[in-house]
């Protein structure tokens, strides 16, 4: 994702799903444009008031977060009516031109196609449209469809409508492929052959999102999003022993976490984000995860998913709390974290993660002999 819009009711501001967004946002991109919409509903002559308004107090809000957005109020579809000019379109145009930064394209990593859409076109066989993640694909390529666990070489492509020989990251892209049922695949991924796994436990590096205030605990399922599926999954959370805790007990929120802070706690550099794990290591189980004014080690997660999921090494993803009340402004979004490693009954024997444990006693007598 080069850049994302958060799109803002002018006339309410930001709501708990705008606020979930923006977390989103801070994991995912660096580039932000703000839309505030439904201007049409602001009368005429309180408008420029209004937008000078809202966008003091959504200034206050990104000053907080690692976004300085620029700020566009519109009106796509003024009272609903096509007989209207639309509102702010065409600086919100300008503004996406100016502020969409040129991405970095690299075709060497393996081909990874993410399907919005797959029909049939009597004649020709079943178009896949979607979106080049990474690699790139040329005609007569076999491409893999991992959750059919199916095979099949490239038949043509289109992109706008017009045929093309070979696509790259980046590029929006139309797929044929012969003799495929188009009732079997509407949304998903095709890949080259033998690189996405599908996994039933993962390793994953994981942080806890600040804006979550309650405690994140292993003793219970949570609705893990990765890629097109959201499934339940028990997590196992530990850490590396040797990691200075920035502020023992700022932002734990039971005694579990701050002896695990503590025991963390030692004059240990603080840690960049690792992608890859260190089986060799011994680490600490965490009754909680740990926030980031605590947690200044590498912070993972051994993640049981209750059904097969088939994603690729490398996917982020997000735990949250999605049964509870969207209205009571607060956060849902738990967790994030990145998929680092696909785990197998046999590996599991190869984690190393150990419990502290104390006693506590009172003094009997002392004698002096």
């Amino acid at each position: 994702i080069d850049m994302m819009m958060l799109v803002i009711d002018i006339t309410k501001g930001i709501q708990t799903q705008t606020a979930e967004c923006l977390v989103v946002a801070e994991t995912l991109i660096d580039t932000l444009i703000v839309v505030l919409n439904k201007l049409d509903l602001v009368p005429e002559a309180k408008r420029q008031d209004k937008i000078e308004k809202v966008t003091r107090n959504l200034s206050k809000v990104f000053a907080k977060t690692k976004f300085s957005p620029t700020m566009v109020a519109v009106a796509a579809c003024p009272g609903a009516s096509v007989d209207q000019a639309p509102l702010g379109m065409n600086q919100l145009l300008q503004t996406i031109a100016t502020h969409t930064p040129v991405p970095n394209r690299t075709s060497e990593a393996p081909f990874l196609f993410a399907i919005d859409h797959c029909f049939s076109v009597k004649g020709h066989g079943t178009v896949l449209t979607g979106t080049v993640l990474a690699g790139r694909v040329q005609i007569g390529d076999t491409i893999e469809l991992p959750m059919l666990r199916l095979q099949k070489k490239v038949k043509s492509m289109q992109m706008f409508r017009k045929p093309v020989q070979s696509a790259a990251q980046g590029d929006r892209l139309g797929i044929c492929l012969p003799a495929l049922n188009a009732d079997a695949m509407e949304r998903g991924l095709a890949s080259a052959p033998d690189t996405v796994p599908t996994i039933t436990a993962a390793l994953v590096s994981v942080k806890k999102i600040r804006y979550y205030k309650q405690a994140v605990k292993p003793d219970s399922k949570w609705p893990i999003t990765i890629g097109h599926f959201t499934v339940l999954a028990k997590p196992t959370f530990f850490a590396l022993q040797g990691a200075r805790s920035l502020e023992v007990g700022a932002g734990a929120e039971g005694a579990g976490a701050e002896g695990a802070a503590g025991e963390i706690a030692t004059a240990a550099p603080v840690h960049q984000e690792s992608t890859e794990f260190d089986w060799h290591q011994e680490y600490l189980h965490l009754p909680e995860l740990l926030g980031p004014a605590m947690a200044s080690s590498q912070q993972w997660a051994y993640l049981e998913f209750d059904a097969p999921i088939t994603v690729p090494l490398g996917s982020q993803l997000i735990g949250a709390r999605l049964d509870a009340d969207p209205d009571a402004n607060q956060c849902r979004l738990a967790f994030q974290g990145r998929l680092v490693e696909s785990i197998k009954n046999q590996d599991m024997s190869q984690l190393k993660i150990y419990k502290t444990k104390t006693r506590e006693g009172s003094v009997d007598r002392i004698s002096d002999r």
